[in-house]
């Protein structure tokens, strides 16, 4: 008799980053910093 297994369930955790306007002139030094940390900007 062969027991079936479920299939292995893949967890994804988002963060939501929220950018203060006045910070708006400094986007591409954030999204560095954000990228070296190891997340990646999905949107």
């Amino acid at each position: 008799m062969e027991i079936s297994m479920p299939p292995p369930q893949i967890y994804v955790e988002k963060t939501l980053a929220i950018i203060k306007p006045d910070i708006v002139d400094k986007e591409e030094e954030i999204q560095d910093i954000i990228l070296r940390s190891g997340f990646t900007i999905v949107q």
